[in-house]
């Protein structure tokens, strides 16, 4: 019995040696990391990648559009295969870029309001504007 226990603690030991070495290792990619397109060139994960992870191909679809930053704020909202398939169904890059903007802005929005995202700021707005017509057909009214 006693052998048995002393393997097992071995074996929990040794993958935890693996574990730190692969930190080690990633936290060495990270400090060496290229801007966007070299990114996937040289074989570095792109903001994206190093968030989910996983090594990033040469044609990884996040590469341009995303810091790691941005990308765990989308990746948390909309999830990341949601938003590879949004960005793999746009065909021109101009558009891809405005389409990663706008959830990029949206997912920080539900960050930091989860129930209405970007809806409570429009009606903020909205109200804003009713007070401004108020006080524009007020002082029209007067005048006449």
């Amino acid at each position: 019995m006693a052998a048995a226990s002393s393997s097992a603690s071995s074996t929990e030991r040794g993958s935890a040696g693996c574990k730190r070495e692969r930190r080690r290792a990633w936290t060495r990619a990270e400090e060496e990391m290229p801007d966007d397109e070299e990114q996937a060139v040289a074989g570095a994960p792109c903001g994206a990648c190093r968030t989910l992870r996983r090594m990033c191909v040469p044609g990884c679809v996040f590469v341009p559009y995303f810091t790691a930053d941005d990308f765990a704020a989308v990746h948390g909202v909309f999830g990341a295969s949601n938003v590879s398939k949004m960005l793999e169904r746009i065909e021109l890059p101009e558009q891809r870029r405005v389409a990663a903007a706008t959830l990029v802005e949206e997912a920080k929005a539900r960050q930091r309001d989860p129930t209405f995202g970007h809806v409570s700021y429009i009606r903020v707005l909205q109200e804003v504007n009713d007070k401004a017509r108020e006080q524009v057909d007020a002082r029209a009214g007067g005048d006449r």
